[in-house]
């Protein structure tokens, strides 16, 4: 039965050429191809030669956190970095902007205080770029 169908469509409409084994590779081909090309173009985007870890944080009161990170950077470069302090609920109480200078070693160990509105429950770096 399926084969009458099969033959009654293709009397109506006629056969569909099927791509050879060689068109497939191509197509293949072409797909990783440009496949490779975006995850490059992604990784490039993405690339940041600053690298920034949290350490930790000790809460000083209720208008004061200090925040303890590590900074990996070109040893000539300077960099810019956005600390923040955050309540329980998310939400920012503190901010500053770091300037870090030229510097004999590419990792820093730095300490900073950050002033708070109200009572914070944690601190982080929230981005390091170059100048």
């Amino acid at each position: 039965m399926a084969e009458q169908e099969n033959d009654l469509l293709a009397q109506r409409y006629g056969k569909q050429a099927k791509l050879s084994r060689r068109s497939w590779l191509w197509i293949s081909v072409a797909g990783i191809s440009v496949m490779t090309i975006g995850v490059l173009i992604a990784s490039i985007a993405n690339y940041n030669p600053v690298q920034s870890q949290d350490l930790g944080f000790s809460v000083k009161g209720p208008t004061q956190v200090v925040l303890e990170f590590e900074i990996t950077k070109p040893q000539d470069a300077t960099a810019i970095c956005t600390l923040e302090a955050l309540n329980e609920q998310f939400g920012q109480v503190g901010y500053k902007t770091l300037e870090i200078g030229p510097q004999e070693s590419a990792k820093l160990r730095l300490s900073v205080s950050i002033n708070t509105t109200e009572l914070a429950t944690t601190a982080l770096v929230d981005e390091c770029q170059l100048k």
